[in-house]
C-alpha cells in the first residue's frame, strides 16, 4: 500500500479531479442530489472512490473511480456495506454489497434519476392504498 499512499498524496492525482468533478457534474456517483467539489463558489467535500485497485495511476471515472461525497464514502461504502473496516482491513474489497453500490456509482445520472423517481412515485402510491 505504500504505492498506494505515494500517489494518493501525488498531484499527478490531484490533478485529475477537476476533469472528473465536470464530467460527474459536481454531484456525488452514489446520491446525485449532493453536490461535491467547487460549485456556486462553495466548496462540498468530496472523495474520489477507487472501486478496486487494478489500474492505479491509469484510472478511468466510472470504471476505476467514482466521485463521491465524504458522506457517502465514509458513512456508506466505507462504513455500513463494509461493516465500518477499510479496504486493507477487508478480506474480500470490495465485498458483494460494496460491489452492487459500485453499479449504482456508475449508471448514467438521467437513469439514477428515473429510478428514484420511479421509487418515489411507488412508495407514494403505497402509501395511499
Amino acid at each position: 500500500m505504500n504505492q498506494y499512499s505515494s500517489y494518493i498524496n501525488s498531484q499527478e492525482w490531484r490533478s485529475k479531479h477537476p476533469i472528473w468533478l465536470r464530467q460527474a457534474h459536481n454531484t456525488c456517483s452514489m446520491l446525485p442530489w449532493l453536490y461535491i467539489g467547487k460549485v456556486k463558489g462553495k466548496h462540498h467535500a468530496y472523495n474520489m472512490h477507487h472501486t478496486h485497485y487494478r489500474n492505479l495511476g491509469r484510472e478511468q471515472l466510472w470504471i476505476d473511480v467514482v466521485p463521491l461525497s465524504k458522506f457517502a464514502h465514509d458513512w456508506i461504502i466505507h462504513g455500513i456495506l463494509s461493516g465500518f473496516k477499510r479496504p486493507s482491513q477487508q478480506r474480500n474489497y470490495p465485498n458483494m454489497p460494496q460491489r452492487v453500490a459500485h453499479a449504482w456509482c456508475r449508471l448514467p445520472l438521467l437513469l439514477k434519476w428515473i429510478a428514484i423517481c420511479a421509487i418515489v412515485l411507488l412508495f407514494g402510491i403505497s402509501v395511499f392504498l
